[in-house]
């Protein structure tokens, strides 16, 4: 009885470990950045036509990587916020031109003395828009936003869940005495214990 207490302790204690150091970042993916810039930007974009009489708006989206995201996201903001769109020019019809100008996501390791896993994420988004309302006027919206944080390497593999265009180049990852050894021990070392488990419970 002894014996498998202090089997089955040691079996969480391990098991607990390698969760912890395989659990997934809580830190929001390249996509879902993303997504915020331009849920900000349809916002910005409302302000702007609200100054306009007309609810009509034929969307021009210059090709680019984010073209259909960024049609989605724009075309839902405004369609609930009363605006109606129209797949072709109309003389009651604001032009919205979207551009993007520059669209970017990069890793940066952190440098340090002692070999690291920590590495800076940088996303950047900057939107040209040029607003041609009914009466022949040109209204040119820019719209730029940034946004930084610290992830581990283990972290890209989650935030990058969403596929292109929201990846990156991967900078090289250091050697990690712990990685590339001691968590393969406490895998076999589960596992080793979890059978060793097992037949000492069957045999008593």
């Amino acid at each position: 009885m002894k014996l498998k207490s202090i089997l089955s302790i040691l079996l969480c204690i391990l098991i607990t470990f390698h969760y912890q150091s395989s659990s997934q970042s809580v830190n929001p993916t390249n996509k879902e950045i993303v997504h915020n810039f331009l849920k900000e930007f349809s916002d910005t974009l409302s302000v702007r036509l609200d100054t306009s009489n007309h609810k009509n708006i034929y969307l021009k989206i210059i090709p680019n990587l984010l073209s259909d995201f960024i049609e989605s996201i724009v075309i839902n903001k405004l369609s609930n916020k009363g605006f109606k769109f129209f797949l072709s020019n109309c003389d009651s019809c604001n032009t919205l031109q979207i551009s993007v100008n520059h669209f970017k996501i990069e890793y940066k390791r952190v440098w340090s003395e002692r070999p690291t896993n920590r590495i800076v994420r940088g996303v950047e988004l900057d939107i040209i828009t040029l607003l041609k309302n009914s009466d022949a006027s040109v209204v040119s919206i820019n719209f730029k936003k940034s946004f930084s944080d610290t992830l581990t390497f283990n972290d890209i593999d989650v935030v990058e869940r969403d596929g292109t265009p929201f990846t990156a180049p991967r900078p090289k990852e250091p050697e990690n005495f712990l990685k590339k050894y001691f968590e393969p021990i406490v895998v076999i070392g589960s596992t080793a214990l979890a059978i060793l488990l097992f037949f000492t419970i069957r045999s008593k």
